[in-house]
């Protein structure tokens, strides 16, 4: 085990090829490092962007991973063998810059992406749709034992995702956030939003029919997704059919977190919702870019308009310990991994089909380790 260099993966060769099972190089194992035996690997849009283009292939994706701690190195602390651990979508920073030591590293110049990206010693970093995968200490997480692995893995990127700009804005009880967007982010962000103690609201685009969360449930919205979102806590329905929707909703918001992809979910309607020193919060990746905005619709009422980067360290662990608090539970579909299945999870998540997240399922069968404790890499 000590001179592992390998493990295997499913990879794409080309942004439009087949999933194929190869091997997989790993970094050299250094005694800060932790060697993971993935179990379960969350699907993110990133990822289905991402095996489009990528830097380099053949590609790896997967940022969502959890397994077990099966060889750890001498300094490591907080985990042990076979601890149930999870990774997010970053693997290293550089741990010296004011960025870093602020506890921001998700904003360092030097970050390393958990795949599609290069350690300085050259290797490829490669995902969790593999069997293992190795990396330093600082970008490991101990997983609270009440927590199911089906339900955390999407956590750790799309939790992650909404949960830090609502920690750095301080959201409680009594705050009213609103979520745009109603996808695997969205439904999230009700689960930590309600978790915390805020209140919510809906938008419905008329445009494509997609629903959008904006603060919390009364019981008696007429939509079905409606219905299905106050489940997770949701308060208020607004649909945004009429042409004055947002009338009676002006300067009732502290926050707006917009989770989708589409640009034109910014117009000045939405920002019309927010109350003085509102700030609206951007996490998706238009195609198009953002529309252009009136300086006057932020000096009216002193709007902050900002972006949000995933998450730190010091956000994950208040993340967890807070999911483990609630029991909070994301909703998931279970894909086995396989060359098929990778394809399936991946078409999924990008045809908007997944109610509301992916998680990829049964390596150990897959990757055919022989049973019991004594798994290793290659």
């Amino acid at each position: 085990m000590a001179n592992a260099t390998s493990c295997t993966g499913f990879l794409l060769t080309s942004p439009f090829s087949p999933f194929v099972r190869l091997p997989i190089k790993l970094k050299p194992f250094t005694e800060n490092d932790i060697d993971i035996e993935i179990t379960h690997c969350g699907v993110c849009n990133t990822d289905c962007t991402t095996l489009l283009s990528a830097k380099t292939y053949p590609l790896c994706v997967g940022h969502e991973i959890i397994g077990r701690a099966i060889k750890v190195g001498s300094k490591v602390k907080g985990v042990k063998y076979w601890d149930r651990v999870g990774v997010g979508p970053i693997v290293s920073s550089c741990g010296l810059c004011s960025v870093c030591l602020s506890g921001e590293e998700n904003y360092c110049e030097k970050v390393i992406a958990t795949y599609d990206d290069v350690y300085p010693d050259g290797t490829e970093t490669t995902g969790g749709f593999a069997s293992h995968v190795r990396v330093h200490q600082n970008f490991v997480f101990l997983l609270p034992s009440n927590l199911d692995p089906t339900n955390v893995a999407p956590m750790l990127c799309g939790g992650l995702s909404v949960f830090s700009p609502m920690r750095r804005h301080k959201v409680s009880k009594g705050t009213k956030i609103g979520i745009i967007g109603l996808a695997g982010l969205g439904h999230l962000a009700i689960l930590f939003a309600r978790a915390l103690g805020a209140e919510g609201a809906y938008f419905l685009s008329p445009a494509n029919s997609s629903l959008f969360f904006i603060t919390a449930c009364r019981k008696r919205q007429r939509c079905t997704k409606g219905k299905t979102f106050s489940i997770f806590g949701a308060s208020v329905f607004i649909c945004t059919h009429n042409i004055d929707w947002s009338d009676r909703w002006v300067r009732r918001l502290d926050i707006i977190l917009n989770t989708s992809n589409i640009g034109s979910l910014f117009p000045e309607p939405y920002l019309r919702l927010l109350k003085p020193h509102g700030t609206y919060i951007t996490l998706g990746f238009p195609e198009n870019g953002l529309p252009t905005i009136a300086s006057v619709d932020l000096i009216h009422s002193g709007i902050s308009i900002e972006g949000s980067r995933s998450g730190s360290r010091r956000d994950m662990v208040s993340m967890l310990k807070l999911a483990a608090k609630a029991k909070l539970k994301s909703w998931v579909d279970e894909v086995e991994i396989s060359e098929e299945g990778c394809r399936t999870a991946i078409e999924r998540v990008r045809n908007g089909e997944a109610r509301y997240r992916v998680v990829l399922v049964g390596h150990v069968k897959a990757f055919n380790k022989p049973p019991g404790e004594d798994r290793h890499l290659l």
